[in-house]
């Protein structure tokens, strides 16, 4: 399945030494419109444990920014 996301419009909201922050508006493959905030950075770091059998736990997630499906640590978080 094709997961791809055409730009239509893009407009810069915020510029400075380290990031960049932009508002587009892409098409999604199903035709429809939908608004993406994008943050562009030089880079990141991040962490992930493995168990006792060397196993990690990664999920397969589309990102507009790089325009293709990455494999990413799982983001939690807790609702108080």
């Amino acid at each position: 399945m094709d997961f791809a996301e055409v730009k239509k419009s893009s407009r810069e909201i915020f510029s400075g030494r380290i990031i960049k922050v932009r508002v587009d508006t892409v098409e999604l493959p199903n035709g429809r419109e939908a608004t993406r905030e994008c943050v562009e950075h030089p880079g990141a770091v991040a962490v992930i444990a493995r168990d006792d059998q060397d196993r990690v736990c990664l999920v397969r997630q589309y990102r507009y920014p790089v325009g293709e499906m990455l494999w990413e640590i799982p983001f939690l978080y807790q609702i108080y």
